[in-house]
């Protein structure tokens, strides 16, 4: 939520299509959620990004998008 977060709600707000990846999956879906009550588009992919298999899943996902 911290500035991952904040980037990831301006960027919807410029219009990007943002993939939330956190560990944190309450979190993630609160900010996920927040982003599309502004009209934004936003995903949720729960991983842990301090991982390499996190990692992968991450650009898997985006790239999916």
């Amino acid at each position: 939520m911290g500035i991952g977060g904040a980037t990831a709600r301006r960027l919807a707000e410029d219009g990007a299509h943002v993939l939330i990846a956190d560990i944190e999956q309450q979190a993630a879906g609160s900010n996920v959620q927040t982003i599309r009550e502004a009209g934004g588009t936003a995903e949720l992919l729960h991983a842990d990004v301090g991982t390499a298999d996190g990692v992968h899943a991450m650009i898997e996902r985006a790239v999916d998008l």
